[in-house]
């Protein structure tokens, strides 16, 4: 076949579905197809990430597979990202945050403490100034704040809420960050393995039985109306607020035995666990 033929058989086909043919041409034509499963930032987390917590001294030294993440997410073509699936998607965005988040870190480790009266630990992310609002990256050739990031594209257009039990803000308040990266084919697993664990296994939910309190994580009470259409069995949590029926359900369905029974009874009082804005940062390290 020659190469006018080539050329107007592709020619042909953009006019008729231009986002998904121009992806297929754009690859054709020797442009390097993404790496779904994000190996490169899956070496980073592996090498880097212990329980959650990061190996910034030695990262910062050793980050040229970080380097080249963040080069090639920047570098992904509009055309091929709007083509792929939800899931594909939602992973992207999750490491790229999450990713972005420990480049911030390493920009201006170790963090010092430049306000003496701050009422902030002095290794926090608070004192690198327009770290969510103000510094840019770069993903598929769009340039956006982790603010952008987190609350347009996740929260608004995908509408994941899950997406709070795995960003991570690089302080010990947010989720512990995992030792893999995310990938679209176990992301819904991933996703409700991550919820799971941040009310059953890490702390940041705490159902007492005992006192017949519930303690809510900050980002419940910063981010409560992602949770609202968790509100499905409406038998139950009666007298709350919409946004607490909403938080209340989603918790519930994930714990078991004797909390249920506590939850179920709907006589216990919520409070709320003061955030910890201390670096994420192994001991030690």
């Amino acid at each position: 076949m020659s190469f006018f033929r080539v050329y107007f058989s592709i020619a042909l086909a953009l006019l008729i579905t231009p986002a998904a043919s121009l992806a297929a041409v754009q690859n054709a034509f020797g442009e390097p197809k993404f790496d779904h499963t994000h190996a490169l930032f899956d070496s980073v987390l592996r090498k880097h990430v212990r329980n959650g917590l990061v190996n910034y001294r030695a990262l910062v030294n050793d980050k040229q597979d970080l380097d080249r993440y963040l080069a090639i997410i920047g570098e992904i073509k509009w055309a091929n990202y709007i083509s792929w699936t939800r899931n594909r998607k939602l992973a992207l965005w999750i490491n790229a945050y999450n990713a972005f988040t420990i480049e911030a870190i390493l920009r201006h480790y170790p963090i010092g403490k430049p306000n003496p009266i701050s009422p902030y630990p002095k290794n926090s992310i608070r004192h690198i100034d327009g770290v969510w609002s103000q510094t840019i990256w770069t993903v598929a050739g769009k340039s956006l704040s982790l603010d952008y990031i987190e609350h347009e594209i996740m929260r608004k257009q995908l509408k994941e809420p899950r997406v709070h039990f795995v960003l991570v803000c690089a302080s010990i308040g947010c989720p512990l960050l995992e030792d893999r990266s995310f990938r679209a084919d176990t992301l819904e697993q991933r996703l409700e393995a991550a919820a799971y664990n941040y009310i059953n296994r890490d702390g940041k939910v705490r159902v007492d039985v005992k006192n017949e309190t519930i303690w809510f994580p900050m980002i419940f009470d910063w981010f409560g109306k992602d949770f609202i259409d968790s509100y499905t069995d409406t038998s139950l949590f009666e007298g709350r607020s919409k946004i607490e029926k909403g938080l209340l359900s989603f918790i519930y369905k994930r714990v078991t035995g004797k909390k249920k029974e506590m939850m179920r009874k709907n006589n216990f009082s919520i409070k709320y666990i003061p955030y910890d804005w201390s670096l994420n940062e192994q001991d030690g390290s």
